[in-house]
């Protein structure tokens, strides 16, 4: 009975998945401020139980956190530099050393009040991608830098 169930879920979410996205989405942004509130209280009564889950699953947790990170980095550096993951200054295309840079020189003012890493990356998203900001590599925005 088990198997014929899970098995139907299994076959409904393929065929609904995006409705069944949509609606959850709907039900979370309807529903955030209970939803914090609960979240707290959970946290604050289970201190114990969320730090030993924490210490046991470091590799786990560091691992989805870099996921989540490089998510927000390649969707970043592939709009900004229209498709092309290249340094508007250089053409170098090693990904991982591809940064943003902030054209008008105020990226370390913007930085104290943003963040930097992935908090940056989530809000240039969360603005719609902004004008005022390129792809350089590591080398080239630091070579900026020190020209001011």
């Amino acid at each position: 009975m088990n198997n014929k169930k899970s098995e139907y879920n299994k076959e409904y979410w393929l065929k609904n998945k995006d409705k069944i996205k949509k609606r959850h989405e709907e039900y979370l942004l309807k529903n955030a401020d209970k939803i914090r509130e609960s979240r707290k209280k959970y946290n604050i009564n289970n201190k114990e139980k969320i730090k030993t889950y924490l210490l046991n699953n470091k590799d786990r947790i560091r691992e989805h956190s870099k996921k989540y990170r490089l998510n927000f980095k390649k969707q970043v550096i592939d709009k900004y530099s229209n498709g092309e993951n290249k340094c508007a200054n250089c053409g170098l295309t090693d990904f991982k050393n591809l940064t943003i840079d902030h054209i008008d020189g105020n990226g370390e003012e913007h930085r104290k009040k943003i963040g930097m890493g992935a908090a940056f990356y989530k809000w240039l998203i969360d603005s719609n991608f902004p004008q005022g900001f390129q792809v350089l590599c590591f080398g080239c925005n630091l070579e900026k830098g020190a020209r001011k």
